[in-house]
């Protein structure tokens, strides 16, 4: 074999190697986006699903509600124990998940409306247990049960915005309590004066 051929051959060698590694460059790059587009459908999914955790989480809270502002009232106050339950905070086990495996196809706006789902999650598991130790201590302090609807009404609509929206998801410009009032209200949840005082438990 003369000097000639076996340049050759080991060109043709290396350019094989380089086009083999240069293929499989490009099929895990496919496999890494597609796995992150998926990532990201069922983190739309797991928006969704939230939103609706929330949404029972709220209609719960309103029968709580009526019955914490009755007792704090002294109004059937023994009786509006029975039947008392708080909700369980919103699990984020899952979206947590999928979070971690799309962070490279959300846009900024998403990214931060994520950190703020994150950050309202947290503060619901608190207030959530804070709630839950009162019950059991038979005691019932309507702020802390306010602050839980509110943080509640803002994960509610975040959720649904980022669900909804997808890619074209922007900051939200609205203050808390003109998100409450609009998630509340698209709820059918009325926590008004009148509304406490004409509650009567199921019975």
């Amino acid at each position: 074999m003369d000097l000639a051929s076996f340049i050759g051959g080991v060109v043709a060698a290396l350019t094989g190697v380089c086009a083999t590694v240069l293929v499989t460059e490009k099929i895990e790059e496919k496999k890494h986006s597609f796995e992150s587009q998926k990532a990201l459908s069922r983190l739309y999914i797991e928006l969704a699903s939230l939103q609706e955790e929330c949404s029972s989480a709220l209609s719960m809270l309103q029968d709580t509600y009526y019955r914490g502002w009755r007792i704090e009232k002294g109004i059937q106050a023994d009786s509006m124990w029975d039947g008392l339950s708080i909700p369980k905070a919103p699990s984020t086990i899952v979206l947590d998940a999928h979070i971690e495996k799309s962070l490279g196809e959300l846009t900024s706006a998403q990214v931060q409306g994520i950190k703020t789902i994150r950050h309202l999650c947290k503060n619901i598991e608190v207030c959530i247990s804070s709630l839950m130790q009162q019950v059991s201590e038979e005691k019932i302090n309507l702020q802390t049960m306010k602050y839980c609807i509110s943080v509640l009404c803002a994960l509610y609509h975040l959720s649904l915005n980022m669900a909804e929206h997808k890619s074209r998801f922007i900051k939200i410009d609205k203050i808390p309590a003109d998100v409450q009032d609009s998630v509340l209200s698209a709820l059918d949840i009325d926590l008004s004066f009148d509304a406490c005082a004409a509650y009567q438990p199921a019975i």
